[in-house]
């Protein structure tokens, strides 16, 4: 099915996100008043990128800067034959990388708008960083690499506690599950799409309900944020099979519940709220 729309009401971000999670092989067109380009994705996985002279990683760095700066609309076409292959980045790496840049201080030529926007670029990227390395160094929680580790002299500093923050996350999310026997998985996952614990089912993969969470909970900010509804509380999602809901854990993490079709909103609601309050002790 050929999905389009306007860059008005997604950014380029969340589309070739859901590309990515939908583990889909297909092109993503985005055009602009001046410019047309294109993204390819075999099996959810960034492939071939072009738009004008620049091919690859470059020309999804010029895709984004120009659709924040000038909008535009999308076509994504599935099962498409991939040409030769330009990007050997994932998602993640091509973001991160990306965000690296507004580190730099900003020339005397940057309007104000685009170093205020530089300094909460650096601002967010920091305190996600600084989330997941307490995690790291509690050696308890399964995350991705984490730049700039922990010095010898911070390690020497203190001994780890006999019970870590990653064992006390996982403890929490277990009790909600023994609560409420409709729930067939929880985890908290970061804003930036990483697990940070999980009690999940086996046939359910942690980076995968990390990255769709993150994904849903931007889309739904931005239906909040454009609809005049407030500050986003909870999203959730009624499937055939159930639903999944998503509950803000604090600035920088959320809570994701997902259970079979049996399960009573009013509990739910009620076990998801207790749950938060216990996780903010250790987020």
């Amino acid at each position: 099915m050929i999905v389009t729309g306007n860059l008005k009401d997604f950014s380029l971000t969340d589309i070739i996100k859901m590309s990515c999670v939908d583990i889909q092989t297909c092109q993503l067109i985005i055009k602009s008043d001046t410019n047309e380009g294109i993204i390819y994705f075999s099996h959810g996985v960034p492939f071939h990128a072009e738009l004008g002279d620049d091919l690859g990683e470059d020309a999804i760095y010029r895709l984004l800067d120009e659709t924040e700066k000038k909008g535009g609309v999308f076509r994504v076409e599935p099962n498409v034959a991939l040409p030769k292959r330009t990007i050997t980045s994932s998602w993640d790496e091509i973001i991160n990388s990306r965000e690296k840049k507004p580190s730099e201080e900003p020339s005397d030529e940057s309007s104000p708008n685009q170093k205020e926007e530089n300094q909460m670029l650096i601002g967010r990227r920091d305190a996600i960083t600084k989330v997941l390395k307490n995690f790291h160094e509690n050696n308890n929680l399964k995350t991705s690499e984490v730049p700039n580790g922990p010095s010898e002299s911070d390690e020497e500093e203190t001994p780890r506690p006999t019970i870590g923050r990653g064992e006390s996350l996982i403890r929490i999310l277990k009790e909600l599950k023994a609560r409420e026997k409709d729930i067939e998985g929880a985890a908290v996952v970061s804003t930036e799409g990483f697990i940070i614990a999980s009690a999940l089912p086996q046939e359910l993969e942690e980076d995968h309900v990390a990255a769709i969470s993150a994904a849903v909970l931007s889309m739904g900010e931005r239906i909040t944020n454009e609809l005049a509804r407030g500050e986003l509380e909870q999203v959730y999602v009624r499937g055939k099979n159930g639903y999944v809901f998503l509950t803000q854990a604090g600035p920088d993490a959320l809570l994701t519940v997902i259970t079979n079709p049996n399960v009573k909103l009013g509990m739910i609601f009620l076990d998801a709220k207790r749950t938060i309050t216990e996780l903010r002790t250790f987020l």
